[in-house]
C-alpha cells in the first residue's frame, strides 16, 4: 500500500512522525525523498523536538479558538 504509492509517485524513502494530541493520536506527517535514505541522528533529534512543539501549537489553537486544528486548511 504505502510502499507502492511511493514507488508510484517517485519515492524511495519515507519517514513517518506520529503527531498527538492530549495523548491521543492527531494525524501524521510524512517525509519523502527520491533515494532510500536512512536518516541521520541530527535528523531524528530535530523531529524529537518538532513534534513536541507542532503539538502544543495545536492544542493552543485548540484552547484558543484560534481554529479548528482538527481542520485542513
Amino acid at each position: 500500500p504505502i510502499r507502492d504509492a511511493l514507488r508510484c509517485s517517485g519515492h524511495r524513502g519515507a519517514m513517518n512522525l506520529r503527531v498527538s494530541l492530549a495523548d491521543r493520536p492527531w494525524g501524521r506527517i510524512l517525509l519523502l525523498h527520491r533515494r532510500s535514505r536512512i536518516p541521520t541522528q541530527s535528523i531524528r533529534q530535530i523531529c524529537t523536538l518538532f513534534l513536541p512543539m507542532f503539538s502544543a501549537r495545536l492544542a493552543l489553537l485548540q484552547l484558543t479558538g484560534d481554529g479548528d486544528p482538527l481542520a485542513l486548511k
